[in-house]
């Protein structure tokens, strides 16, 4: 772990694999990350204000955000460059099966490559 990768790499690989992926804002808290305990522990909180998020709805905020501009959420982010941290991985509940996921960190704003 702790390799960048580009997030829309990161999402078709996701796909592909049926993999959840959660995004941390916070590098102290992505590092001890017990996912299944974070999950329980913000299960209350709107997905948006918790200190990680689902990619799927990552995804989705990023395009919302972005919808005056009439692109996939690919090409947006072939325009805005974002690349993940890659923190954990492992399996985690999911009613009666067990689902593998992957953890990462989001980088700050101003690690971002926006010039490329």
């Amino acid at each position: 772990m702790g390799t960048a990768i580009d997030i829309r790499d990161l999402i078709k690989t996701a796909k592909r694999h049926n993999i959840d992926v959660f995004l941390y804002w916070e590098e102290g808290l992505a590092r001890e990350e017990h996912l299944e305990r974070d999950l329980e522990r913000y299960a209350d909180i709107p997905e948006e204000n918790r200190p990680f998020i689902h990619i799927d709805a990552f995804t989705r905020f990023f395009s919302e955000t972005y919808a005056a501009f009439p692109m996939s959420p690919d090409e947006l982010f072939a325009s805005i460059p974002l690349m993940i941290t890659l923190i954990s991985c492992g399996t985690r509940s999911a009613g009666r099966k067990q689902v593998p996921y992957v953890t990462g960190l989001m980088p700050f704003l101003d690690e971002m490559d926006v010039d490329s």
